[in-house]
Order: structure tokens, then C-alpha cells, then sequence
């Protein structure tokens, strides 16, 4: 199991069920599409195939027969569905304590997120957040997205920093596996699946929110001491 940074210099955040739960939106905006072509989705299969996964994946399960243009319009109806449903949303708890951490301790903050433009400008209008990280990137302006390490190492290039100096925050196994891969210590966020399965997933630590003492031990370790994993 990697170790932590003493301390960070750099902070990665993932954006839906990280930052905030939009979990319950996201699935009934998935409800909603799939009912247009006379398709039903229950939880279990919704958390097996949709959480955490790129539009694309998604919409080849449910759409496999190599149609682009319907897998498209799902896409579409799906996002426009799940914007609609966005009216207010609340930081998870603890997060704005973070953010004043990296604030103190000059820390870079990086979003990066599978979501779409329209969907990642809409959920951080909701929570007042829209200028608040260093560098954004989107699956939507790389080759590949997540489960890809690609996202996270370009954040970190973008903010001229290394694996070993960054934390990462994630909710689901695609995004744990991308700050695997990049070599970044991968705290996960139990908004939607439990500790035991994200620390199941990879997890170098597993927290139920920013408020988790694990996590300020990581982040301010008693003096002298290193944090451990």
C-alpha cells in the first residue's frame, strides 16, 4: 500500500459523489432516458453499470448493437435529463474545511471528472464553486477518460506535480483505478458504496466524508511523525 504525502502539494478531486452526491439525479436521469426506448434499469444494475463509467461505456451496454446514432441520443437525453433535475446541491460535509487546508498550506486543486462541460458547470454553479480549482479536466478534452490514469496525470502535469506529492479523492472502482494508475495515494468517498468496498476497489484509504479523522491525520500528521497509510 502506497503512503501518503507529508504533506500534499497538490489535492484531485473528483466531482460527482466526491465533492458532492449527485448519485440519486444521476439515476433517475438514467431511468428517465432508458424509458424512451422501452428499457428499465433496477439499482443493483445502475451501480454495476452505470456508476462511475464514461457515457460511452454506458450507452454501449444498453445500446450494443453498433448504432452510434442512438447511443448519441441516449447520451444526450440522459445529460439534458440530469441537468434539468439539478436545482441546489451541498459540498460534502467537510469539503470547504479542505479547501481552506489547501488555502493554507498553498496546495493546487484539480477537478477531474468524466462529466460533461454542460453537467461539470451546472453542478459547481449549484455549489458556488465555479472558480475555486487551479485546473479542470475532462474526459470530453482527452483521448480516454477514466478508468484511464490519463485525466489525473494531466492535472498533474497541468499543475507541475508529481504522484508521490499528490492526494486523490474518488467514489467509484473506474476512478479509483485511474488514481491507481497514475500512482496517486486514492482516498475513497463512501457516498454511494460502502468503506469496505472502496478499500475492496483499491482505496489506499476509505473515508465516509471530508470530516473523517483518517483523513486530517493525513493531512496533519502529529509533528514529527509521518502519516500512515
Amino acid at each position: 500500500m502506497r503512503s501518503p504525502p507529508a504533506p500534499p502539494d497538490t489535492l484531485l478531486f473528483d466531482l460527482d459523489g466526491t465533492i458532492t452526491d449527485t448519485d440519486e439525479l444521476h439515476f433517475k436521469a438514467t431511468r428517465q432516458a432508458l424509458s424512451g426506448y422501452e428499457l428499465n434499469i433496477d439499482r443493483r444494475t445502475y451501480m454495476d453499470v452505470v456508476y462511475g463509467a464514461p457515457n460511452e461505456a454506458i450507452a454501449t451496454h444498453f445500446f450494443p448493437d453498433g448504432n452510434a446514432a442512438i447511443r448519441h441520443a441516449y447520451i444526450e437525453n440522459k445529460e439534458q435529463a440530469y441537468r434539468e433535475l439539478i436545482t441546489s446541491l451541498d459540498p460534502t460535509a467537510g469539503l470547504m474545511n479542505v479547501f481552506a487546508w489547501a488555502d493554507e498550506h498553498a496546495a493546487g486543486l484539480a477537478l477531474v471528472s468524466n462529466a460533461p462541460r454542460e453537467n461539470m458547470e451546472r453542478v459547481l454553479g449549484a455549489l458556488g464553486l465555479q472558480e475555486r480549482f487551479d485546473t479542470i479536466v475532462l474526459a470530453e478534452d482527452l483521448p480516454v477518460g477514466k478508468p484511464d490514469p490519463l485525466p489525473y496525470v494531466t492535472a498533474m502535469e497541468n499543475l507541475g506535480t508529481t504522484p508521490d506529492r499528490a492526494l486523490g479523492f474518488e467514489d467509484s472502482e473506474p476512478g479509483l483505478r485511474a488514481l491507481q494508475g497514475a500512482g496517486v495515494f486514492a482516498i475513497g468517498l463512501a457516498s454511494a458504496l460502502s468503506v469496505d468496498v472502496l478499500s475492496g476497489f483499491g482505496a489506499d484509504l476509505a473515508i465516509t466524508d471530508f470530516t473523517a479523522p483518517a483523513l486530517w491525520e493525513v493531512l496533519q500528521p502529529r509533528c514529527g511523525e509521518e502519516p500512515q497509510a
